[in-house]
């Protein structure tokens, strides 16, 4: 024993180190103190976190409804991210030039480092895969790589970059001067920025690896400003190392994660917490116990059996190694903290949830519109312009004219979207904010023509207040299935919002603008929309019992077109649900014009995979294209490792004895894309 702790406290000791004298560290306290002293961030912080943790609570409250159901694995979230290489003039001490190998297998390590899948991580799955971004937001070919040189900012190649809020007299390049050499909206993708040094003001022997962010939001919207250079910097040494979790590390904090001896130091104990106030003390996470910074306390020689100091002696069972901390033989996140980064990705990154930047470009674009949007007529500078907007699948962000980095028109017909079955009507909503009211409006290029036409107006709202505001409109059936709407084609969708009446008219006139008229303050943007001719299945009937313990879900298809299978879903509250069976299709290669029958009878003696056989294939990097937030609770039931594997006698009753009270049926096609059923009532007898 005695030599294998001598040989782990001397692996600990050149493990994520340049020289047995360096060790690396986490530019986050420093960056997260200096954003602090703003008053702003810290209230918009104060109320980001606030969101996030009553996110938690929700997915807690899901997974003890569900924690003696069987349920299979929900796909995993793809978050596109582009890496900027910044190369120095010639080869400074410490540089490695990436090769594109070198930052895959990268990338791959995060990617299984949060699904708990690689040899050195062996904690919570988290449902979240990182992927180089496939398509610009112009629609064209990337890998997700841009290599450009960092020589022209003052002080980069002698020092690197300067981590923000350090003492004058550290020296190096401004952080925003070297963002700004190359930079994606962050809606889009997560920046990555890869420096062959960061420079602060740090602990003597220690060298920052690399530091990252906290997400905020400001008011409702689910995303930081796109122009907002927002990501993480990392050295480049670093990023290659098979053996660094240092990218790791920093993407938890991206999603919200704090060190875990967070409130602590190497010589004082982070917060001792209970159950009343564990989410808002220390690292606000309830199930990751107290401990130090473990720097030089050689963490790879902790066992989890050794007493923790920090906890009344009890064993570190695991904390020394969480991926949070520091030392060597990082390896875990707990599920508390796979709850958090799902709860962050939710509430604070919701736009690349919905991101398309990890899947090539569509083969045909949408067709360019004749009405080119004009530069504005006033030069005052406001937030007014669309926020959110929400129609069928697309639930994009936006900050308006200002925080969109002076845009007056956004296209985003390449990026973002939404498919619209033809046989119903959907729901158009638009958000517009700041103190002043706004008219919004919206068209769709219904004709495919290029231009959008009075008759094609599917929005006109006038705020009858200040402050947020949602414009509302239904587009129909009818309108949709006209013969003169082109169909199973992208269609363009302009959304505009400006200022209620034109200033300074006199006698005050409305602001009564067209797709192409020239707005004063506000801002265009353009979506794509795809109106599907006919629905790839077509429900007839489902109905869904509980006799014998055993749930009997029995459901009929009039029509089936490409479609694959079916998961069969089940709530306790009809709005959570989770998948309790997959079902593949009859129809011969998917497409069949009779009507077929399905039955199945879910119960605990096999039928259903049980949560303990299912971990790994859980979280195996299967992601879908389309229909991204409606997985989400699916996901977020399947991430905690600490969810009951003991099945229950009764397949159906959950840990309170309350049966399942919902079934819907979710139809998935062959390209991913996934329909729902009604929900129905499950009768019990």
């Amino acid at each position: 024993m005695r030599a294998l702790r001598f040989f782990l406290l001397i692996s600990s000791m050149f493990l994520g180190t340049r020289s047995i004298s360096q060790q690396a560290i986490c530019g986050f306290d420093f960056v997260n103190q200096h954003l602090r002293k703003s008053p702003d961030y810290v209230q918009k912080l104060a109320a980001t976190e606030y969101k996030i943790q009553q996110d938690v609570d929700k997915i807690i409250r899901t997974r003890a409804q569900f924690q003696n159901l069987n349920i299979l694995p929900g796909p995993v979230y793809e978050i596109p991210v582009v890496v900027h290489i910044i190369a120095p003039a010639g080869s400074p001490a410490g540089w490695v030039n990436p090769t594109d190998q070198q930052i895959a297998d990268a990338i791959d390590r995060l990617s299984a480092d949060f699904a708990a899948t690689s040899s050195r991580s062996i904690g919570a799955s988290t449902p979240i895969k990182f992927t180089l971004a496939k398509r610009t937001q112009n629609c064209s070919t990337t890998d997700g790589i841009v290599r450009v040189s960092g020589s022209g900012v003052p002080g980069y190649d002698a020092n690197g970059v300067v981590v923000p809020g350090s003492p004058e007299t550290v020296a190096g390049a401004d952080e925003d001067a070297i963002k700004a050499l190359s930079f994606w909206p962050n809606n889009l993708v997560y920046n990555i920025w890869v420096v062959w040094r960061i420079a602060a003001d740090g602990p003597a022997g220690t060298f920052v690896g690399g530091y990252a962010n906290l997400p905020i939001i400001d008011g409702n919207v689910q995303n930081m400003p796109a122009h907002w250079m927002e990501g993480m910097m990392i050295i480049a040494s670093q990023l290659v190392s098979p053996t660094s979790t240092t990218l790791t590390h920093e993407l938890g904090h991206a999603f919200s994660l704090y060190h875990t001896f967070e409130g602590g130091s190497q010589t004082v104990c982070s917060p001792m917490t209970d159950a009343s106030n564990c989410s808002v003390v220390g690292d606000k996470v309830c199930d990751t116990d107290p401990v130090r910074n473990l720097l030089q306390g050689g963490a790879c020689a902790i066992l989890n059996t050794d007493p923790n100091p920090c906890y009344s002696n009890n064993p570190y069972n695991g904390i020394q190694k969480n991926i949070m901390g520091y030392g060597g033989c990082l390896d875990r996140f707990t599920a508390g903290q796979s709850a958090r980064m799902v709860a962050a990705l939710n509430i604070a990154r919701g736009g690349l949830k919905t991101s398309v930047a990890s899947t090539d470009p569509p083969t045909t674009s949408v067709k360019p519109s004749t009405q080119v949007p004009q530069a504005l007529s006033r030069t005052e500078r406001t937030d007014m312009g669309p926020f959110n907007v929400s129609l069928g699948n697309l639930s994009y962000q936006s900050y308006g004219n200002v925080n969109d980095g002076d845009q007056f028109y956004l296209d985003n017909s390449c990026n973002f979207g939404t498919n619209l079955s033809a046989s119903a009507n959907h729901l158009l909503q638009v958000t517009t904010g700041t103190t002043n009211r706004q008219v919004c409006k919206a068209w769709i290029d219904f004709n495919n023509n290029g231009v959008f036409e009075e008759a094609e107006k599917v929005l006109g709202s006038f705020a009858t207040t200040g402050g947020i505001y949602t414009h509302a409109a239904t587009i129909s059936s009818p309108r949709l299935t006209a013969a003169s709407t082109v169909k199973n084609t992208l269609l363009r969708m302009r959304v505009m919002a400006d200022f209620i009446v034109i200033e300074n008219s006199n006698p005050q006139q409305v602001n009564d603008f067209g797709p192409d008229s020239q707005l004063q303050f506000g801002q265009t943007e353009d979506f794509w929309v795809n109106i599907e001719s006919a629905l790839p299945v077509v429900f007839s009937g489902v109905t869904a019992k509980i006799k014998n313990d055993q749930i009997l879900v029995n459901w009929k298809t009039e029509s089936e077109t490409n479609n694959d299978h079916f998961f069969v879903e089940a709530s306790f509250d009809g709005e959570n649900f989770a998948r309790i069976a997959k079902v593949d299709s009859k129809a011969v290669n998917g497409t069949s014009v009779s009507s077929l029958d399905y039955r199945i009878s879910i119960d605990n003696t096999g039928t259903v995979i049980s949560l303990g056989a299912i971990l790994i294939s859980a979280f195996s990097l299967l992601s879908f294209r389309c229909n991204k937030k409606w997985m989400l609770l699916t996901v977020i039931i399947a991430i905690g490792v600490f969810i009951a594997c003991r099945k229950s006698d009764n397949a159906g009753v959950n840990h309170n004895g309350d049966n399942v009270k919902y079934i819907r049926i979710a139809q998935v096609d062959k390209d991913g894309t996934i329909k729902f059923s009604r929900v129905v009532s499950v009768i019990s007898e």
